[in-house]
């Protein structure tokens, strides 16, 4: 399985979020640059041109998450090179802004499709970096949401999300940090029995934690 952050973003993709999370300070040309490779493009059936040239002074397009078709060509790469699937990060904080929960949406969107066409499986993972406690409905809610939606509770619904067993399985990434996160070991146990409950689908959670969890130690 990987991991699918899914958050790129191009001026002209539709999603309104300019070259997102590809530069610094709301730009990304030369000095604004926070990738460490250039994509090989050429399957791209969808490319966007950046301010960023070759050496032989030909344009270096970028791709964007938004447009369907990546999502298609990245499930079919998995297909091709023995990848089962992806988890498909939900961020917290991206889900606060009218803005992110569209563009994660069609995401999800995208990939539900694409895993169906190349028999991949998807798997939803919250991401609770930037969460502070008041937020723990919204999470609540958008599983809700996504799983009415969807169906992925229910493999007669949709065939292609993971399970454990009988049970869809949903991921959370970022508990027992000692950093100063916003929230506590008391929100991601009622996240868990939430996800557990027959509400949420009698859900199995794969929880990503950090190694000294328990103590709240160095990490």
């Amino acid at each position: 399985m990987s991991g699918y952050q899914g958050w790129f973003d191009a001026p002209e993709d539709g999603a309104g979020r300019g070259c997102y999370h590809y530069g610094k300070a709301g730009k990304f040309e030369p000095g604004f640059c926070k990738v460490d490779l250039w994509t090989e493009m050429t399957e791209y059936e969808k490319q966007y041109p950046t301010a960023f040239k070759f050496e032989d002074g030909s344009v270096a397009n970028s791709f964007s998450s938004h447009d369907e078709s990546t999502l298609k060509l990245h499930f079919k790469w998995m297909k091709e090179y023995g990848v089962d699937g992806a988890f498909l990060q939900r961020f917290v904080n991206e889900l606060k802004s009218e803005s992110g929960r569209v563009h994660f949406n069609k995401v999800v969107q995208s990939a539900s499709k694409s895993a169906l066409e190349y028999d991949r499986t998807i798997c939803i993972m919250y991401d609770l970096s930037g969460m502070r406690s008041k937020d723990l409905d919204l999470v609540i809610a958008d599983w809700k949401m996504l799983k009415n939606q969807y169906g992925y509770d229910k493999r007669t619904h949709y065939s292609n999300y993971l399970f454990d067993g009988n049970r869809p399985v949903v991921a959370i990434w970022g508990v027992g940090f000692n950093d100063n996160r916003k929230y506590n070991l008391d929100d991601a146990r009622r996240l868990i029995q939430f996800l557990k409950s027959d509400e949420a689908g009698n859900c199995s959670v794969l929880l990503w934690i950090s190694t000294y969890w328990r103590e709240q130690g160095k990490d």
